[in-house]
Formats: structure tokens, C-alpha cells, sequence
């Protein structure tokens, strides 16, 4: 699989150049493990050269594995992110190449639902509405 990089001398200024890469998921790997990714993520790239600045408008499509914040049984989640756009100073890109790897992390993190529960509201929910506070009802809170 292609690295997700930018060479900007292939880049002409003003022209808007497309790439796509497959990526296998491995790099999102984190201590926290609060998250886990197994399928290849497909990323779509719509880049172009200023003087300045390297843009580009990064697509992602891919899924990630969450857990139930009821009963934590994993939860496959769809992630979509359509046309994030991103600005870099040419001064930040080292080497004529630029790694996107760390805003496509970036990116899949932010929007990944912090929580999540299974079938929408997780069947075990009743087991444990004893224990969780009801706002609904302010008098049976007390």
C-alpha cells in the first residue's frame, strides 16, 4: 500500500491534483486502545501549491470499533468525513514530502462519536436504570 504523502514538486501552483491512497489501519494504533480499526481506510486527496502553502481537502471513509458505553461490547461505527480542508505553510514541509498520516488520525479521531451505545440504546440499559439518574423525572431522583 501507497504511503499517504504529498510531493510538492509534482504540485503546480493553482492546479488542483487528485490522489487516492488505501491505507491499512495500523497507525491509529494507540495506548488507549478506547478505539480499534481493522479495515483498510480508503482516503481521497484534492491537493494544489501556492506560494506560500501547501492546501489540501482530505475525503475519509472507513469504520471503527467502539465500545457499548452500557454493556462495552464492540460497536463497528461508519466514519465519513467529506472535504476537511488544510492549510500548511510551505516552511512546515520538510523535505519536498508531506506526510498526511497525522491529520488523517486526527481527522478519524475527532469524528469518531465519543459515545456510543449498541441498537441505539443498548438492551442492558434496563438492568442498570436503577442505578442511572433519571432526568426525565426530577422526583425520583431524590
Amino acid at each position: 500500500m501507497e504511503e499517504p504523502e504529498l510531493y510538492v514538486d509534482r504540485l503546480k501552483g493553482g492546479e488542483y491534483k487528485d490522489y487516492t491512497f488505501t491505507i491499512a489501519p495500523d497507525f491509529m494504533e494507540s495506548d488507549e486502545q478506547e478505539a480499534r480499526f481493522q479495515k483498510n481506510m480508503e482516503i481521497e486527496v484534492s491537493a494544489t501549491l501556492t506560494t506560500e502553502h501547501l492546501i489540501f481537502n482530505l475525503s475519509i471513509d472507513t469504520e471503527g470499533e467502539n465500545f457499548c458505553k452500557i454493556c462495552n461490547k464492540p460497536i463497528l461505527q461508519p466514519i465519513s468525513i467529506k472535504e476537511k480542508h488544510i492549510d500548511v505553510p510551505l516552511k512546515e514541509v520538510k523535505g519536498g514530502i508531506y506526510s498526511l498520516k497525522p491529520y488523517i488520525r486526527e481527522s478519524i479521531y475527532l469524528n469518531m462519536p465519543k459515545y456510543c451505545e449498541c441498537e441505539g440504546k443498548c438492551p442492558e440499559r434496563e438492568a442498570l436504570s436503577k442505578y442511572l439518574k433519571n432526568s426525565e423525572d426530577p422526583e425520583k431522583d431524590n
